[in-house]
């Protein structure tokens, strides 16, 4: 709960994620929640896949830092 006073941006990895982040959102807290990978539209999925359940750490790290220069260049 602590993290919406102390970040500007909250970014989940997949929506289960998020929706637990959500759960624990303090009332009256502002602090926009997002998708990782919503900074990157051209994806085609909105959820980073689980590398330990897709077993593919390779394409997931890619995406994450596809996205990370993505948001970088939007802040």
């Amino acid at each position: 709960a602590q993290d919406f006073s102390d970040f500007d941006l909250i970014v989940a990895m997949d929506r289960n994620n998020l929706a637990e982040i959500e759960r624990q959102r303090p009332k009256g807290a502002t602090t926009p929640v997002s998708l990782m990978l919503d900074s990157l539209p051209g994806a085609g999925i909105s959820d980073v896949p689980d590398p330990y359940y897709t077993r593919d750490f390779d394409a997931a790290l890619d995406l994450i830092e596809a996205s990370c220069r993505a948001l970088a260049d939007a802040l």
